[in-house]
């Protein structure tokens, strides 16, 4: 699991990344051969994230892996 960007929350919302000025630019709940899915798109000056999975949960933890990268100059 990433770590929350800010500070300490439910892991499973996005509070955390938009605390750090990330926006949401689109957020999709959808079934993939009758399994649920969620995808998550978040902006910030010009950079874009995404993270896909079965759970918000899932989904933001790539995104937060995301924006460890950008942070870390490795994106």
């Amino acid at each position: 699991m990433a770590a929350l960007v800010g500070s300490v929350g439910d892991p499973s919302r996005p509070d955390d990344l938009r605390a750090a000025g990330w926006s949401v630019a689109v957020h999709n709940d959808y079934r993939l051969n009758g399994r649920f899915h969620t995808f998550w798109l978040f902006t910030k000056d010009g950079r874009a994230v995404k993270g896909e999975g079965q759970s918000d949960r899932e989904a933001l933890d790539i995104v937060r892996a995301g924006v460890d990268k950008i942070r870390q100059g490795s994106a």
